[in-house]
């Protein structure tokens, strides 16, 4: 495949190195000042049980609010460590994990757009039995997590209400269908119909990370996509191969 990419385009992925670098150095410098918060809330827990001189009811509302803090403590620092292991060029986080939980995950990190959080009713169908995250390249798991965004971020446009994730495990791929459906939905999606990404021909970069070129270094991995769309409706089914059987 033969790819042009205009000056603006590359500096457009310029940027983009440089502000994974950035985020990088942010998640490794959260570590520090989240364990010792960690811990400052446990000396806190135990003080407020353990000191006679705090009255019963005060001491078990501070306790109800500590835990309320934990959790969403707890919930900050798995986020922070996901995310650093996929930032990380020399980790390997293939190793941890399902793809059913590493989907999910990447929706919850895609309420950062506002209009999918608030106007976009989510159903998520991933089966228990999807297959690990080290039954696929880590080249692939990234690039998907940069396309399901794309699909995202043409949501308002297309005035989108609903979105559904569904995926079943075949005998050599994953099959994972995204839909979109919404008042103008069809026009949004028009240019990732199948007639028009041509993989033998040349691409015309003109987003860094738009859908067709994420498509297309999809189809580098062996990666199929097959698309349907409607006025009010889009779907997009992609076949994600195996490295190797998850059965075998």
């Amino acid at each position: 495949m033969h790819i042009e990419i205009p000056l603006e385009r590359f500096v457009d992925f310029y940027r983009l190195v440089a502000l994974g670098k950035l985020i990088q150095g942010l998640v490794h410098n959260l570590n520090g000042p989240l364990q010792n918060l960690g811990m400052d809330m446990e000396m806190m827990e135990h003080s407020l049980r353990s000191d006679n001189r705090i009255p019963a009811e005060l001491s078990e509302s501070f306790a109800g609010r500590l835990n309320r803090m934990e959790g969403e403590f707890d919930h900050i620092t798995r986020l922070i460590k996901s995310a650093s292991m996929r930032i990380d060029p020399e980790g390997d986080f293939l190793q941890y994990g399902t793809i059913k939980a590493f989907l999910v995950q990447e929706i919850s990190f895609l309420y950062s757009n506002l209009y999918f959080k608030h106007n976009v009713q989510k159903d998520i169908d991933l089966p228990a039995d999807l297959p690990r995250l080290d039954c696929f390249s880590r080249d692939i798991l990234l690039s998907l997590c940069w396309l399901i965004q794309s699909v995202v971020e043409g949501m308002e446009s297309g005035e989108a209400n609903r979105f559904f994730m569904t995926g079943k495990s075949l005998s050599s791929a994953l099959e994972l269908s995204l839909v979109v459906e919404g008042t103008t939905v069809g026009t949004s999606y028009k240019d990732t119909l199948d007639e028009e990404m041509d993989p033998s021909g040349s691409l015309q970069v003109q987003d860094a990370l738009g859908m067709r070129t994420l498509l297309a270094i999809l189809r580098l991995y062996g990666v199929s996509a097959a698309f349907s769309r409607e006025p009010t409706r889009f779907e997009m089914t992609l076949l994600i191969p195996f490295r190797y059987n998850p059965l075998s």
